[in-house]
């Protein structure tokens, strides 16, 4: 399963879905995962040939730190009624640890195991996957969608 997906909207919810033409631009993207404890920051590029490309960076909130990795993606977007679908085509993930993280690792055996099968997971997770986003509520520079987990994502245009 993908841990991403992106945008978001503002409080302000106009009666009419988005449109094909008002989404294709740049957006800086968060969405939350409080079940993983975990948070997906990223820059999205909409283009309005139907592609998209994301850089980011998704944190796992754990007591013992912050583990932090890279993400890329390039995907193909679609917009139906209140739905974005996103087909990933192409993604990379990379361990973005700092340097006390790395330290809190190795010398933990049961944190680093723990750690090696997230990673497995992540890096797997998304390829070949697609993300359906409800769009809950959008304005000009806003976008709040939820996915069909609740994991909200809150994007502003740049």
């Amino acid at each position: 399963m993908r841990f991403f997906p992106l945008l978001a909207l503002s409080a302000l919810a106009p009666a009419f879905a988005l449109e094909s033409r008002e989404l294709p631009g740049d957006w800086s993207c968060s969405t939350s995962y409080p079940a993983l404890s975990a948070r997906l920051d990223e820059h999205y590029t909409f283009r309005a040939d139907g592609s998209a490309e994301s850089d980011g960076v998704m944190t796992f909130f754990l007591k013992a730190g912050l583990l932090h990795y890279d993400v890329h993606s390039k995907d193909r977007w679609s917009l139906q009624d209140k739905a974005l679908t996103i087909d990933i085509a192409d993604y990379t993930i990379a361990r973005a640890f700092k340097p006390r993280m790395v330290e809190i690792l190795a010398e933990s055996p049961e944190l680093t195991a723990y750690e090696e099968k997230l990673f497995a997971s992540l890096k797997h997770g998304g390829e070949n996957n697609r993300v359906q986003l409800t769009i809950v509520s959008h304005d000009d520079k806003s976008l709040h969608m939820q996915d069909g987990h609740g994991n909200v994502s809150e994007c502003q245009r740049m």
